[in-house]
């Protein structure tokens, strides 16, 4: 019986933290038109960790992502190494900002911060 009882605590208390998660989300699909010369972004890796995926999931906090526009044609289209800070329950669209149509120096910029439905800080 106290086998059951520790068990049931421990699923629980598991089921309590997860829902307590206040993740948030960084997403390089940029897919807007309304900036000139803003291209999509793709994000390498977070925290040191490959991903391919194009929707990330991140926990609140400080994270070095590795980012690269999606801009083809940019001959110099190297990584680049940039701190981002994450709210709690936040979603961020990270795009590619270059200087003019032919260009391969950009910057990485928020072009979207909002509040993730349902999620509790």
């Amino acid at each position: 019986m106290h086998i059951i009882q520790t068990f049931v605590l421990s699923i629980a208390t598991s089921l309590l933290l997860a829902c307590t998660v206040a993740q948030s989300t960084l997403d390089g699909r940029y897919n807007r038109s309304v900036v000139k010369d803003r291209v999509p972004v793709i994000i390498v890796s977070i925290d040191g960790k490959s991903t391919t995926n194009a929707l990330k999931y991140v926990d609140p906090g400080r994270h070095v992502l590795k980012v690269r526009s999606s801009r083809v044609q940019s001959p110099n289209n190297a990584l680049k190494t940039v701190e981002f800070d994450v709210a709690p329950c936040t979603g961020y669209v990270l795009a590619a900002q270059h200087e003019n149509p032919t260009s391969s120096r950009w910057e990485l910029v928020t072009d979207r911060e909002f509040p993730l439905p349902g999620c509790q800080r």
